[in-house]
């Protein structure tokens, strides 16, 4: 909870703390989903100031900002993303600026990526509420399937269906020091180049719920087949490696389609 009584909390407030009490504000004031598109762009800016030795948010500027937003850039992610991503966070950082935690002005000197039109009409981001439809289907119907693995990770990490078809089975970690992690790493000689290369390359911590949804997926419904290049995939098919053309499938239900994957994935809000 804020205390109205300390005195410059730009210098006593830390973005983490800053984070939990702008999402505790907006909670009741705006739809769920809508609360929950600013969980990830804020949670992963807050990591990178605690990465890189930002305490306080008074120590957030406009360099701090820029130098979060070109680390996106890097990333395995789609340009429009990347935009979402920026305009996320400053509305964050606005809402800072009005709390006394950020200098007056910074969010005015954020840069939000431009996007092309085709750009915006083949990427247009699907509204969370249909997202998690798809979501409680698949949790409902077909628990820890391949569909139910790949989907939820690809909804709650970002990556590309590129990055998650590159994925190993010893690149899921559930413990790393107290974590669970999924390790994206460019083998472009073993089969599964990253988009950006060795610029993709990362890991993301991932909730627990994504963690018991793949270690049930492992334990129950995984393929133990090796590919080509004799690595264990994270996701298979009888033969070896799921490929793309297995994701992009559409998913049935009993009575017809309940939606389309390709257009889904194609348009993912954290891409």
């Amino acid at each position: 909870m804020m205390d109205p009584n300390v005195d410059n909390p730009e210098e006593k407030t830390t973005p983490r703390q800053a984070r939990r009490q702008f999402l505790n504000a907006r909670k009741g004031e705006y739809k769920q989903s809508t609360n929950r598109s600013y969980e990830y762009p804020t949670k992963h800016f807050v990591e990178f100031c605690e990465k890189h030795g930002i305490d306080t948010t008074g120590e957030i500027n406009s360099y701090a900002l820029e130098s979060w937003k070109e680390a996106r850039k890097q990333e395995d992610l789609k340009l429009i993303t990347v935009h979402n991503n920026v305009k996320h966070v400053r509305v964050f950082i606005r809402w800072c600026e009005r709390n006394q935690l950020i200098e007056q002005g910074t969010a005015d000197l954020m840069d939000i990526p431009k996007v092309t039109n085709s750009q915006s009409v083949s990427e247009t981001t699907i509204e969370l509420d249909h997202a998690e439809q798809v979501l409680r289907y698949l949790n409902t119907y077909e628990y820890a399937s391949r569909q139910h693995a790949v989907f939820k990770t690809l909804w709650h990490t970002g990556c590309r269906a590129s990055g998650a078809i590159a994925l190993d089975l010893r690149d899921f970690k559930p413990d790393h020091d107290g974590t669970p992690i999924l390790k994206f790493r460019n083998r472009k000689s073993t089969g599964t180049p990253l988009k950006n290369k060795d610029a993709s390359e990362r890991n993301v911590g991932i909730s627990e719920n994504l963690r018991d949804v793949l270690v049930d997926y492992i334990e129950g419904k995984r393929h133990d087949v090796r590919d080509d290049f004799d690595r264990n995939p994270l996701f298979t098919t009888r033969n070896g490696r799921v490929r793309r053309q297995r994701i992009y499938k559409n998913y049935q239900k009993k009575g017809g389609t309940i939606w389309g994957l390709t257009s889904i994935i194609g348009r993912l809000k954290y891409g």
